[in-house]
């Protein structure tokens, strides 16, 4: 995996936009790489992706399950949370909190 493969949607530091220099690749990795899940993934597939972030510097990871309506948010390649669609999703290395209910409806 490369660092320009990273997740469904990653989440960078704030950074001085420069509309006059657009990065086509970032060369540091996101804070945290979102991976939402699709019918032909499994989730042996799913942790396995997360495993590979974290060794290439990724701080935390999610895994969106639709279908259960649930977040899996890795803080380390063994260590997780799950948060439901009814529920806020917390993630404590990044310090963000997100009510679920606001992205599943």
């Amino acid at each position: 995996m490369s660092l320009g493969n990273v997740g469904d949607i990653c989440i960078f530091p704030k950074t001085a936009l420069d509309l006059q220099n657009d990065v086509i690749a970032m060369t540091t990795p996101p804070l945290c790489a979102i991976e939402i899940t699709s019918p032909s993934q499994s989730v042996t597939d799913m942790v396995a992706k997360a495993r590979a972030y974290f060794s290439h510097g990724v701080s935390s990871c999610w895994i969106v399950m639709l279908p259960l309506g649930n977040v899996y948010v890795f803080s380390a390649p063994d260590e997780y949370e799950i948060y439901r669609s009814n529920q806020t999703l917390v993630d404590a290395v990044l310090d963000i909190s997100i009510p679920l209910k606001e992205v599943f409806e």
